[in-house]
């Protein structure tokens, strides 16, 4: 009965509806009957009708893609249109470089990542940014660590930090670009390749590394000049670009386009006329850039000898243009890098003991600076060749020539030489240290080479081409060769942690050889054997084993620990494995471990495990040039390294002596 009731309130329900929906119809026709006919009447009155009507149609279709509006109105500011096909592939590279760089994410040897990771899992902050024995004062160093740590200890957070710092990277690094080369296409290949470059793979598929953030923080500081000096009237000094810092300065204010093909397409009417800009436009962009800046001061020591080059060059330009905005700017630039050298001054100068170094009292340090010098030359070609090259250029002109200094690009060309000149002076040649040197001085490469045509000059194109070379044939897939052999080596060492501490609690009293790896890390590498026992130690709570060596201990021996319990560190004695004795054997063997070398040793071994995470080759300039020496010359030499040149075997393997 209560059914029979709702259901015949229901039809009742029903039928008003449509009768009240019928009555609506017929007003809403008959008043557009009545509107047709004063349209008719009215022409003017039709028009504006079809006018509101798109307006209305218009903001439905808006409300319904207002998401996909906003992120194409952003990606706008940056020059990036996506009916472009360099936008959407460099989107895409963006995405799967971020994809890559989170996947797999494990602890691995990537210089000092590996001791970290032991301080974050046992949640140990880490401020190893001040250390005045050695002359070391960058007191931001692993300050993001600290706090990441108190979220998670986990590395896929870690390397998703990462990764998205690599993504606000190349979208800094572009709107600079965008500033001095309006062909945005090019600029997008060039950041991608630099992001595969073997200095910024290895900064940032690492966790230890301070020029992590010391790129962002710099390419910020550069933006926000560009934009202060754009915005100070610069327009005749030096004949610059007429759309040096245009796009940006447009882009980040209110005078952007709604529509984002129309600033891709006519950059031009995006030109606001600095006469109607007030000054107050330059504060906020002044207040970043000079927080950027000490960011950056504080995570690297020579930071402030280019920053305060640059600044002197800013100053000047401030007196030219008589900008009383630019000329606070840069002698706030001025302060803050007096101010770092007067704090290393008090809290460094007077207790250092040794400058900081990696040698040991039986390094060959000659050999050592040489191998860093070929390795400079090798995989930063365009700074050492083409950098310097331009800069011997422009002291031509300028001298010579009698040309005009460009303030704002000379000024970078200069702070550039001298970060690199600072580390020269050092005698320091990591493969990431140079990696600022591309942030200064980057815009003003590209501005001489495309804008003032340098790359017509003979001089020049040779400089270039030497540095290409050694980028393509070096860096770049060197850089490649890391992020395949960085991940598969974290998920190597992980697999096999895992699997000794099962063997190993099975079969205490174990002893292990690494095939291969003796003592003195000028040719073994002894950081491997040293985490291997520290993590079954610390993390996986197995002591019960040994290590011990077969290979004859190097020239270059670090001191024995007479407190560790482990034969590998306690003493040089070289022994023979013998049966049931464990043999592991990687890609860090001085052997060459090809497959026919596997084939001979499973005649007096027993395989007992292998990873399935292979790497990949390691082929470049460098192994080729080992490899023909090897080959045809034979000549034996330390700046030639040893026997396993490609770093063979793709996986780790365990061997148990028969």
């Amino acid at each position: 009965m209560n059914l029979d009731s709702q259901i015949t309130r229901d039809l009742k329900n029903l039928s008003g509806n449509l009768k009240y929906k019928d009555s609506q119809t017929t007003q809403n026709l008959n008043s557009q009957n009545s509107q047709d006919s004063q349209n008719l009447q009215n022409p003017q009155n039709l028009a504006d009708s079809k006018t509101a009507q798109t307006a209305r149609d218009y903001k439905g279709s808006t409300d319904s893609t207002k998401a996909q509006s906003k992120f194409a109105h952003f990606l706008a500011k940056f020059g990036i249109d996506l009916s472009q096909k360099s936008s959407i592939f460099f989107i895409g590279f963006l995405v799967l470089y971020y994809v890559v760089l989170v996947a797999f994410s494990r602890y691995s040897f990537n210089l000092d990542d590996i001791w970290m990771w032991l301080d974050i899992y046992e949640n140990k902050p880490n401020y190893d940014g001040y250390r005045p024995h050695i002359g070391r004062f960058y007191p931001l160093y692993s300050m993001e660590l600290n706090m990441l740590m108190q979220i998670s200890h986990s590395p896929y957070l870690f390397f998703a930090f990462n990764a998205s710092l690599a993504v606000i990277f190349a979208f800094l690094s572009l709107a600079i670009l965008n500033q001095v080369n309006p062909k945005s296409a090019l600029n997008k290949i060039l950041i991608s390749l630099f992001m595969l470059s073997i200095g910024f793979v290895i900064v940032f598929f690492g966790i230890c590394y301070p020029e992590k953030l010391l790129v962002i923080y710099l390419s910020g500081f550069i933006l926000c000049s560009f934009i202060i000096i754009k915005r100070s009237n610069y327009g005749s000094l030096g004949n610059p670009p007429q759309n040096l810092t245009q796009n940006l300065t447009q882009n980040l204010t209110q005078n952007t386009p709604k529509n984002p093909k129309d600033s891709a397409q006519n950059p031009q009417n995006l030109t606001p006329n600095p006469a109607q800009i007030p000054a107050k436009s330059t504060i906020i962009p002044s207040i970043f850039g000079i927080v950027f800046l000490n960011l950056s001061i504080y995570l690297k020591e020579p930071i402030f000898i280019s920053a305060f080059a640059f600044g002197f060059f800013l100053f000047i330009l401030s007196l030219k243009l008589r900008s009383k905005a630019l000329k606070i700017y840069s002698i706030f630039i001025g302060i803050s890098c007096v101010i770092y050298a007067l704090l290393y001054a008090i809290l460094i100068l007077g207790k250092v003991q040794k400058t900081y170094d990696r040698y040991t009292e039986n390094t060959d340090i000659w050999s050592v600076k040489i191998i860093g010098l070929i390795n400079y030359i090798l995989n930063d070609g365009l700074i050492v060749f083409l950098l310097s090259g331009i800069v011997a250029y422009r002291i031509y002109r300028i001298v010579l020539k009698k040309e005009k200094i460009e303030l704002v690009f000379d000024g970078l060309l200069v702070a550039g030489i001298l970060y690199f000149l600072a580390y020269l002076a050092l005698g320091i040649f990591e493969t990431y240290y140079l990696l600022p040197c591309y942030i200064f001085s980057g815009a003003s490469i590209l501005y001489f080479l495309i804008q003032k045509g340098y790359i017509k000059n003979l001089f020049i194109k040779l400089c270039f081409v030497a540095g290409i070379l050694g980028f393509i044939a070096t860096s770049l897939p060197s850089g490649i060769y890391s992020i395949v052999n960085l991940k598969a080596q974290g998920v190597q060492f992980h697999n096999l942690l895992d699997f000794s501490r099962a063997y190993l609690s099975e079969n205490p009293h174990t002893d292990i050889y690494f095939d291969g790896t003796g003592r003195g890390r000028e040719i073994y590498a002894e950081w491997y054997v040293g985490y291997y026992i520290e993590y079954l130690n610390r993390l996986y709570g197995i002591y019960d084993f040994d290590i011990k060596t077969d290979s004859p201990n190097g020239a270059d021996i670090t001191a024995t620990d007479s407190k560790s319990k482990y034969t590998y560190k306690n003493s040089l004695e070289v022994t023979t494995s013998k049966s049931r004795d464990l043999v592991i054997l990687n890609s860090t063997t001085t052997k060459l471990a090809d497959k026919k070398y596997i084939e001979n040793l499973l005649k007096t071994h027993t395989l007992l495990y292998k990873t399935s995470f292979p790497t990949m080759p390691y082929i470049n300039l460098k192994s080729v040039i080992k490899y023909a020496n090897k080959k045809f010359l034979k000549a034996d030499s330390k700046l030639l390294g040893h026997e396993n040149i490609f770093k063979f075997p793709l996986n780790t393997y365990v061997f148990v002596v028969k």
